[in-house]
Order: structure tokens, then C-alpha cells, then sequence
């Protein structure tokens, strides 16, 4: 029983940051929405600064799993496509990681240790891509904007997010912040593609972009 309402509490925390904002969700709204008492929470968790350790080390779990991906032996476009969608989901999973550290400061001691080999492995991951795409005559590009391509794939999908949020830009029609995150790294890799991948890239992720769990 205690186990089952740690883990709830943790649930519950993490839907209400990503939805209100780290700084927008107090211990007793947490409680509430649970079911029990806050002195119940503060058994489980001293701190909104616990909670965001329990949730960071979550977010490390499961990192690991979208880490795995690479190209295989199919056409390399649905698969980078198939790769950007997973991770979208990762970043809606955990988007007040990623759109709220103003909110909370410093990351916790476990993240801080964790974050080198994770973004390492993300650049690795986008390396791999596209230096596939440019074997495939998918995408032009020379060997050392192949690495300054990848961190600035990286560094929209890790600040795009927050960018956005302080900046209070409107985005277009029903367009949500993490589907606009994906179309910016899209236009960016686009701008070394030929016309027939441009189209042929954009008709891809407009249909996969095109799921209710990344509209928002």
C-alpha cells in the first residue's frame, strides 16, 4: 500500500508540473489530487525538490530506452522520423524538465551526473542519422558541419521548450510547443536536403506529428 501511494504521488506530481508548471504546483494541491493528506505526502516525500529527484530518476530510466535507437537496414527518412516522434514523447513526458528549470534551479545531484553521457549519446544518435542520410544522397553535407548539425538539433529539442515559454510567441493554428520544437529541427536539417527529400521528410512528420498525444 505505501509503495502503491509513493508511486501515485509521483504520477500525480509529474502531470501537474507539466501541466501548471513547476512553480505553479504546491505540496497540498499535490495531496489533494491524490486523496490523502499532505502530512501522508510528507511522510513520502519531505520536499517538491524530493519529488523532482524521484521524477528526474525516471526521466533517466526511460532515457535510456529511447538511447537505443539507430538506423536500421529500412529507408532512413521514416526511420529518423520514427526516432524524432519517440523522442517527442520523452520531452512531453517530462516537459517541465525541459520548460521549467528557471522554476527550480539547479538539477538534482543524479541528473547533474547523468546529463554529459545522456546529451553525448543524443548527439551520437543525430550523428549517426545523418551521416546515413548523407551515405543515401539523402542530405549534402561536408564532415564538419556534420557535427555542428547535430548539436543544433540537440539544442532546439533541449531548450525549445523553454525558449518558447519565456519568449510567449503564438504559434501557428493548433500547433503545440513540442510539435514546434520538431518542425524547427526539421526546417534546420532541411536546408541540406534536395527538394524531392524536403517534401518527401515534411509529408512523414506532418503525419506522425499528426497524434493527439503530440498536439500539445
Amino acid at each position: 500500500m505505501a509503495k502503491a501511494t509513493h508511486d501515485k504521488i509521483i504520477e500525480v506530481a509529474q502531470e501537474l508540473f507539466n501541466r501548471n508548471g513547476f512553480g505553479g504546483v504546491t505540496t497540498s494541491e499535490i495531496a489533494q489530487t491524490v486523496g490523502i493528506a499532505e502530512g501522508n505526502l510528507w511522510y513520502h516525500f519531505k520536499s517538491k525538490r524530493a519529488l523532482l529527484e524521484a521524477i528526474n530518476l525516471e526521466f533517466i530510466r526511460c532515457s535510456e530506452a529511447r538511447m537505443a535507437i539507430n538506423p536500421g537496414d529500412g529507408f532512413v527518412l521514416d526511420e529518423f522520423v520514427d526516432f524524432q516522434i519517440e523522442l517527442s514523447k520523452e520531452v512531453r513526458k517530462f516537459r517541465f524538465m525541459y520548460r521549467d528549470q528557471a522554476d527550480y534551479g539547479q538539477h538534482t545531484p543524479e541528473l547533474e551526473r547523468e546529463l554529459p553521457r545522456i546529451y553525448d549519446r543524443t548527439i551520437e544518435q543525430y550523428r549517426n542519422f545523418i551521416l546515413k542520410m548523407r551515405d543515401d544522397g539523402i542530405i549534402g553535407i561536408s564532415p564538419p558541419d556534420v557535427e555542428m548539425l547535430c548539436h543544433v538539433l540537440v539544442l532546439i529539442f533541449r531548450y525549445g521548450l523553454e525558449f518558447l515559454r519565456e519568449s510567449h510567441i503564438k504559434l501557428p493554428g493548433d500547433a503545440g510547443p513540442i510539435t514546434m520544437s520538431v518542425r524547427f529541427q526539421a526546417l534546420v536539417l532541411s536546408r541540406f536536403m534536395p527538394r524531392q527529400y524536403v517534401e518527401e521528410f515534411e509529408a512523414l512528420l506532418l503525419k506522425k506529428l499528426s497524434s493527439p498525444e503530440l498536439s500539445k
